[in-house]
Parts: structure tokens; sequence; C-alpha cells
């Protein structure tokens, strides 16, 4: 009864930190798009090939990627790790 009630509640807590991890994506989602007008902005264009140009912008694009990739690789592999099973 006790390692259910705790597999019980190792599932809940990891689905809640699957919740606040996406939540905080959907947020750095509205800091890139604040980022990109800002880039727009100072470069007086809304060209793509000019906004994805910005070395400013690539890095919030790359840092936004990898919390992204974060993000689901959290999701596919704490399941797998409260199993046992390592890489």
């Amino acid at each position: 009864m006790v390692e259910e009630q705790f597999a019980v509640y190792l599932r809940q807590t990891r689905e809640r930190a699957v919740r606040q991890m996406q939540a905080a994506q959907d947020v750095m989602g509205e800091w890139l798009d604040l980022v990109r007008q800002c880039t727009e902005t100072r470069l007086d264009s809304f060209e793509a090939e000019d906004v994805t140009a910005d070395p400013a912008y690539r890095e919030a694009l790359r840092l936004y990627a990898r919390v992204a990739a974060s993000v689901g690789w959290f999701a596919h592999r704490a399941p797998a790790i409260e199993a046992g099973e390592g890489e």
C-alpha cells in the first residue's frame, strides 16, 4: 500500500512538474515574441531575413529551443527514470 501511494505521489509530482515547465515555456514564448518585436524596431525592419540574422534574436531563439527541448526530454524520460531505467 505504501509503495502504491508513493508511486501515485511520484506520478502526480512529475505531472505537476511537466505542467509548470510547460507554463514556463509558454511565458518564454511570450518573451521571445517581445524580443522579436524589439528587434524589428531596433532594425527598423519586419523582414524575417533581417530579424533572424540578428545575433541577439538568434540567441533568444536558441535559448527558447533549449527550454522547449528540456520540457520534452523531461516529459519523455521521467517515467523511465522512475522505473529505474537509466541511459
